[in-house]
């Protein structure tokens, strides 16, 4: 099942919605429908669209481009951030990486302003200057055409230019890139890019009356004919996706060849079905392999596409019902089983306090009667024979605060009010129809856009927990499969875990009192059951939070994306406090997808090393480790005379009955460490292993720490 589970992510994880682009063309294949679907995500997902190539200028072309009824404000809006953006960078977007403009230029064309005139400040001219335009690769001259030609813009004299700009040029330095087998990639060698060479086609459309044009587009075309796989897809980077096929779209809408050309049909596979119907790949044929028909089976993988893409962006939770894979498992309450032996005592006629409980008078067997059962568990608990059962769904048997219930149409419900997406239920479901939202999707065009780490360094923090996940690899071989992926650099969270110690150490013994901040479900949990112990939570950022706010105050610019076993990650990297420093964050899970998808064994890889923390970092991955460390911080820094009485909660129940004698006055410790999941972070949903023999490598792996105190582990960052 876990395979399944994985091949799925794998080929799902870069599906996206660029399709919106070729609405006009695609509208005559009859699927505006689902453009305008596609439409509505955008919108949903980029409510303020803002300057950047995330949550920016891409949502605001396609949407405009669409035809989709959006706000009336909402172009209107874009603009005002835009002119803010301009006039307080004096017009200058980015001193190298020229794409900047071209990108801000087309958002502009699409909603109908003029980028000659923002703030006071003419956006075009910088493309006036051909050296700096070339200058980050072929994307500059690619798009620096495509902008200029959106709105027929004529280029300004850029007087600062070493070589003044003109189309021509442009066009010449597309076609002294174009590889030996007709196609294009970012640095002009190697192997051929279908994005790249879509996006070469896209920028040389409007040039076929040159004969040079024309034939480096013929090439071109040939080129891409061969590389469209059997079922009329591609890929990119080694990874079959959507976006490198909406591309190839775009680039044929130009020169206008029709999508249903001989030379872009596999085996009957167009490219508007491969855009369109990603169920019917995943799950081809007539034969069902998990569902009761495969209209069902493919209509569940929709929803789950949805999810890899980010799920419902009006539903704040990351953990989602998928209310058509709901299996409606019974929920019949306390239930009278065959163990029943019909014996004298009649203890749970006796227990009842609603008197529910009769007895026929042939067999002598209990009978419960549901009119009058509360599902008080008073019967279960007196019977001698364990014959009474409680019938509970396996999600809400799993959810220990009473956040699921049964919603409509017998589907699981869940109350955002109460859940604190620990992702205890997307585990135990036996179905998957509880997911936690992907950002995978992110992830990825982090990765892309950093152009090899170029533009930004990407870095992984990886949570301690992965010493006991990846079992049938090294440690040291996940480190280098992370850096195939296109990692710059792999942290460990674990030094967050060190920094936090130490604060959190210091702050104990200036209040007297704490509960920890590095579980985030613990932390909502607080929040939403007991408000009136708010005041008593640490101050500290979690351990995720400290590093990667280290790193963007130390490292700019750069993306971080932290990888863990945590889906309530999910949720406090969403945070006020903390997004501007965490820009994504996957799962173990999602991390063997990527490695899936890129078909890497990282069995056969070198090992690297992995040093960043110290033992006492390493063990906040299992439940006591935290208190352990925050003991020691209080040794190293001189407050053994604080006397720590700390209680280690292990699982959710044990962190609300710790909070209920607090807010009653009866706890007599003074720290309390929570871990919602049972074993701490080892036993998150998105682990790939569950086991007890997750403490011991955890344990082992803090051993192997090269630095052996907490001071020596964050003394490295005061001399960086």
């Amino acid at each position: 099942m876990m395979k399944k589970i994985r091949k799925f992510a794998a080929l799902v994880l870069t599906l996206c919605v660029l399709a919106s682009l070729a609405a006009p063309a695609l509208a005559a294949s009859g699927v505006q429908s689902e453009l305008q679907g596609s439409a509505a995500y955008m919108l949903s997902a980029v409510k303020a669209p803002e300057v950047g190539s995330i949550g920016g200028e891409w949502a605001v072309i396609g949407l405009a481009r669409s035809g989709y009824p959006v706000p009336a404000n909402y172009f209107d809006d874009y603009y005002a951030r835009v002119e803010k953006y301009v006039k307080d960078c004096a017009g200058v977007l980015h001193e190298r990486k020229y794409t900047e403009y071209s990108r801000v230029i087309l958002a502009l064309t699409a909603i109908g302003r003029d980028p000659a005139n923002v703030a006071g400040y003419n956006l075009l001219t910088p493309l006036g200057d051909f050296e700096k335009t070339i200058w980050q690769g072929l994307n500059g001259p690619i798009w620096a055409l495509i902008a200029l030609d959106s709105g027929s813009y004529d280029i300004p004299k850029n007087p600062a230019a070493k070589t003044q700009a003109t189309r021509q040029l442009y066009i010449n330095e597309i076609l002294n890139n174009q590889l030996a087998d007709g196609g294009w990639n970012l640095t002009g060698t190697g192997n051929s890019d279908p994005d790249m060479t879509a996006m070469a086609l896209q920028a040389l459309a409007k040039y076929q009356d040159q004969k040079s044009v024309q034939s480096a587009t013929d090439k071109a075309l040939t080129w891409l004919s061969k590389a469209q796989d059997s079922k009329g897809g591609f890929a990119s980077w080694g990874t079959t996706n959507v976006e490198s096929v909406a591309q190839v779209v775009v680039a044929l809408c130009e020169l206008g060849i029709d999508l249903g050309d001989s030379r872009f049909v596999k085996n009957g596979h167009t490219l508007t079905e491969n855009l369109l119907d990603l169920p019917k790949i995943i799950s081809p044929g007539n034969t069902p392999s998990i569902r009761c028909c495969i209209y069902k089976e493919r209509a569940i993988l929709g929803e789950r596409i949805k999810i890899a893409m980010g799920g419902d962006k009006t539903n704040p939770n990351v953990i989602e019902v998928m209310d058509i894979a709901c299996d409606e498992c019974p929920v019949g309450g306390y239930v009278v089983t065959d163990s029943c032996r019909g014996c004298l005592a009649h203890r749970c006629e006796d227990a009842c306090p609603r008197n529910a409980i009769t007895f026929d008078d042939k067999n002598h067997t209990a009978h419960i009667d549901k009119q009058k059962c509360v599902n008080c568990g008073a019967c279960a608990k007196v019977c001698p024979y364990t014959a009474i059962a409680n019938r509970k769904r396996p999600c809400e048997n799993a959810c220990k605060i009473k956040a699921i219930s049964m919603g409509e149409n017998s589907a699981a419900h869940i109350d955002n009010s109460k859940c604190i997406s620990c992702g205890a239920c997307v585990y135990q479901c036996p179905f998957g129809a509880i997911m936690d939202k992907s950002f995978i999707l992110d992830a990825i065009d982090i990765i892309k856009k950093s152009e090899e780490n170029t533009n930004y360094k990407t870095f992984a923090v990886v949570a301690p927990s992965i010493s006991s996940q990846f079992t049938y690899a090294k440690l040291g071989q996940v480190i280098t499969g992370l850096k195939k992926l296109g990692f710059h650099t792999v942290i460990e969270a674990a030094l967050g875990a060190d920094m936090v110690a130490m604060t959190e150490s210091a702050e104990l013994v200036e209040k007297g009192f704490l509960t920890s901040s590095c579980c985030p479900a613990f932390v909502s949990y607080i929040k939403k059951s007991f408000p009136d112990l708010i005041p008593l939570i640490s101050h500290n950022p979690s351990p995720m939070a400290a590093i990667a706010k280290y790193l963007k105050e130390t490292d700019s610019p750069c993306k971080v994306v932290f990888i863990g076993p945590c889906t309530a990650k999910k949720a406090e990297a969403q945070l006020e406090g903390v997004k501007s420093y965490v820009d994504c964050v996957l799962t173990f899970e999602e991390l063997q997808a990527l490695f899936d998808s890129k078909d890497i064994d990282i069995t056969a890889l070198e090992e690297d090393v992995l040093d960043n923390a110290s033992y006492f970092g390493r063990i906040f991955a299992r439940s006591g480790g935290l208190a352990d460390a925050v003991a020691e911080a209080l040794k190293e820094t001189g407050h053994e005379d604080f006397a720590l009485n700390p209680i280690a909660c292990d699982g959710i129940e044990a962190c609300r009955a710790a909070l209920m004698k607090k807010s009653r006055g009866l706890l007599k410790e003074n720290f309390i460490e929570g871990m919602a999941c049972s074993g701490g972070c080892i036993g998150g949903a998105g682990c790939l292993t569950h086991g007890e023999k997750n403490k011991a490598e955890v344990d082992k792996y803090g051993k192997e720490a090269y630095e052996k105190t907490i001071s020596d582990a964050v003394s490295i960052l005061k001399k960086n």
